[in-house]
């Protein structure tokens, strides 16, 4: 519903002949993260042996996002993919969400973090159930944003 209302701010404008362009503006004060981040991951703590491959690396990501939506999705340049609730702030969380890896291990995940104009920061944590027993890790994430800044209103 939101975004039907931003359409409609965006197209009168243009009905009404005031704006000497034929292109609708973008509105610079709604919440926008889309683009695309270098992410350095590293470890924050750690009982699981062996460590999850690939935890503690520098990857692309890509975030999905309307200008103003509620929610966000990040894919990871090594195959992650993650879904977000996004406020206005720029905090987000995934909720503790139930996963199955591909080597058929499940698993919990939590997402949580904040943008910035620059980038974000998170801590993904999980919690492996694997057949010689549960492990947790949790790693902290700096996303760097390449090109035009986030918007936070």
């Amino acid at each position: 519903m939101r975004r039907g209302l931003g359409v409609a701010v965006l197209v009168l404008p243009g009905l009404t002949g005031c704006g000497g362009s034929a292109s609708a503006p973008t509105p610079s004060n709604l919440l926008q993260v889309a683009g695309t981040y270098s992410i350095a991951r590293s470890y924050i703590s750690n009982s699981c042996v062996p460590e999850i491959p690939g935890a503690d690396a520098t990857v692309t990501g890509t975030v999905a996002h309307q200008p103003g939506a509620s929610q966000f999705t990040l894919s990871n340049s090594d195959g992650g993919n993650f879904g977000a609730a996004i406020q206005t702030d720029g905090s987000f969380t995934s909720g503790v969400r139930r996963q199955v890896g591909t080597n058929g291990e499940s698993y919990d995940l939590l997402f949580e973090g904040r943008f910035s104009s620059g980038g974000f920061r998170a801590t993904v944590s999980a919690t492996l159930f694997r057949a010689a027993g549960t492990c947790r890790s949790a790693l902290d994430w700096v996303g760097t944003k390449q090109g035009a800044p986030n918007v936070l209103p």
